[in-house]
C-alpha cells in the first residue's frame, strides 16, 4: 500500500442491480500504513467521503470501512482488490440489492496514479 496522496480512477460494471448507475469513479485518498481516507464519485453519482483499513494477503487485499452519501446514509464499504501490475487492480465489491432482495456486485478495474 502506498503512503501519501493517491489518485485513482475506477471503471465498473454493476451486476445484479436494477437501474442505471455511474460506472466512472474518480478518487483521491490519503493512505498511511494500512489506513486511508478520501473522496470519490459513487455509483449514485454523488460525492462520497470514506475512511477504511486495508488488510494485505498474498495475492489480494481487502479494504473495509464506511462511505457516506448513499441516499443520505453512511454505509459499510468492502472492496476486494487483485493486483494486475504496479498501477492496475481488479476490484470486486459484494453487495445486496434491497429493492430486488437479491445478491449483487460491482466489478471493475482500478487505475492508480
Amino acid at each position: 500500500m502506498a503512503e501519501g496522496i493517491v489518485l485513482s480512477m475506477i471503471l465498473t460494471s454493476h451486476i445484479g442491480w436494477h437501474g442505471k448507475f455511474n460506472d466512472v469513479h474518480p478518487t483521491i485518498a490519503y493512505e498511511y500504513q494500512s489506513y486511508s481516507v478520501g473522496v470519490f464519485r459513487n455509483s449514485l453519482n454523488h460525492t462520497s467521503v470514506f475512511a477504511s483499513k486495508t488488510e494485505q494477503f498474498e495475492d489480494f487485499s481487502v479494504q473495509y470501512g464506511a462511505a457516506s452519501n448513499y441516499n443520505g446514509r453512511t454505509v459499510p464499504m468492502l472492496v476486494i482488490r487483485k493486483p494486475i501490475d504496479e498501477h492496475f487492480n481488479l476490484i470486486f465489491v459484494p453487495s445486496y440489492d434491497t429493492a430486488r432482495h437479491s445478491p449483487a456486485a460491482v466489478v471493475g478495474v482500478e487505475m492508480r496514479f
